[in-house]
């Protein structure tokens, strides 16, 4: 079970592996794309509410090439059991786990 309880940090909030700013707002519901979780956390703002689609809304959203990559790069964290980690994971005793979706 993957749903829920989920955190977005952007990546300039990282520093020695470890977030310094977690995003506010609602946890974010995966799959989800990286605007639409700072939207979510009202870190972008929009003159015509939150959907980037609506009226001028897009000409609103910074550039990446003006913004850099870091502002709309972010990474998603969530805790979960032991024992849905892989047998390897356990082996390595590590308080970290990465996961890889295909």
């Amino acid at each position: 079970e993957l749903s829920g309880g989920w955190r977005a940090c952007r990546a300039e909030s990282q520093r020695d592996g470890s977030c310094t700013r977690w995003l506010r707002g609602p946890q974010p519901s995966l799959p989800t794309t990286a605007l639409a979780t700072l939207l979510a956390a009202g870190e972008l703002q929009l003159p015509n509410g939150d959907d980037p689609y609506f009226s001028d809304n897009l000409a609103h959203i910074p550039d990446i090439n003006v913004t850099g990559a870091s502002f709309y790069t972010l990474t998603w964290e969530r805790q979960m059991p032991v024992e849905q980690l892989s047998a390897e994971c356990r082996e390595q005793q590590t308080d970290r786990a990465w996961l890889r979706l295909e």
